[in-house]
């Protein structure tokens, strides 16, 4: 396309500084009188020949895959999406609280590969050691272990030895969290919309799975860490995905980690496997995280452990495709014993 051509204008305005009238230079660029006619001719044109090849403006959306919707006014409340709920930050009051929006979320219609593009960044935000649910805040007894030295705090020993001990973890403490975690899931997929009730009984769709959770975490600090992340975890996710099950999810009282996030991403309809093993490796993350706080462990160090136990997690993602939770038991005396031994030492970086 021919660049347009400018020319400047002057135009001396008067103003007045106390009794003296003084006159000043306004500068402006001009488009020539040939530009605009060219740029009058394009548009003719382009308007013209849309209409000739395809009828009309709703069917050149169509032909380019994008789906015309009508024009609604920002604030509108009878859009689909709209008043859906944020979490905030109050200067105020110095504390969280939700608010709903008042604008509407853009609706978009996606491709198959789209959907499975989708369905992996959800997961990889889901699934992020980041996440803002406390789960930096807590060890699950290896701190306990470290001031205890059942895992060697030497330079040269220490990589190796918590390698071990996660490798351990994976078959038994976490293993019993990847079957609740595919059960979750499984059940998520399986039960109709509505099937958590607002009261607690024993049809609810997750209660036997945390019952089990509860029972089978003997320590109270271990017990108390996976309900308190469970239930932070269900509350970000009904904020960021307004759906009626995960709203009633994050209402449970009681909710374990493991069983909130097999659920959340059932209802978003994730492969289960694909959830467990991110369960897994971000749970094996996260205790990583807490060892370089504890142990002189540097940064390729702790990267070089989180590789080599990808195919732990595997193994144990394949071992919990045939157990059952109502079979299924874990003898994890370490951490448990460091677990609960956990609110006496003398110093203390971690709340478990």
């Amino acid at each position: 396309m021919v660049g347009l051509r400018y020319r400047r204008v002057t135009n001396y305005r008067p103003f007045r500084i106390g009794c003296e009238e003084v006159k000043y230079a306004s500068c402006a660029l001009s488009p020539r009188p040939e530009a605009c006619l060219y740029c009058f001719f394009i548009v003719c044109f382009s308007v013209f020949f849309c209409r000739h090849r395809f009828g009309s403006v709703q069917a050149l959306l169509k032909s380019v895959s994008i789906q015309a919707s009508p024009i609604r006014q920002l604030g509108d409340t009878t859009w689909p999406t709209a008043g859906r709920p944020i979490d905030c930050f109050d200067m105020a009051t110095k504390q969280n609280r939700v608010v709903f929006s008042r604008y509407p979320a853009v609706a978009c219609v996606l491709s198959l590969p789209d959907l499975r593009c989708l369905s992996v960044l959800q997961i990889l935000q889901l699934a992020d050691s980041a996440l803002p649910v406390g789960s930096m805040a807590h060890s699950f007894g290896l701190e306990a272990l470290v001031f205890d030295e059942d895992i060697e705090p030497g330079v040269q020993t220490c990589p190796a030895s918590l390698e071990l001990y996660l490798e351990d973890s994976l078959s038994e403490s976490l293993l019993l969290d990847a079957v609740l975690c595919r059960e979750a899931h499984m059940r998520a997929q399986r039960d109709a919309p509505g099937v958590l009730p607002g009261v607690l009984n024993d049809d609810d769709a997750v209660f036997d799975l945390n019952q089990s959770a509860s029972a089978l975490r003997v320590a109270r600090e271990s017990r108390d860490a996976s309900l308190t992340l469970g239930r932070r975890f269900a509350a970000l996710a009904a904020a960021l995905h307004p759906d009626p099950a995960l709203s009633r999810l994050a209402g449970l009282p009681e909710l374990h980690h493991s069983v909130a996030f097999g659920y959340t991403l059932g209802t978003l309809a994730i492969d289960p496997d694909l959830t467990v093993s991110a369960f897994l490796h971000q749970t094996v993350l996260n205790m990583i995280f807490a060892a370089q706080r504890l142990l002189p462990l540097g940064q390729i160090q702790a990267s070089r452990i989180a590789w080599d136990l990808k195919p732990v997690i595997l193994e144990a993602v394949n071992q919990s495709r045939s157990l059952s939770f109502s079979t299924v038991c874990s003898f994890a005396h370490l951490p448990d014993l460091a677990s609960m031994r956990h609110s006496c030492l003398p110093t203390r970086l971690f709340i478990s």
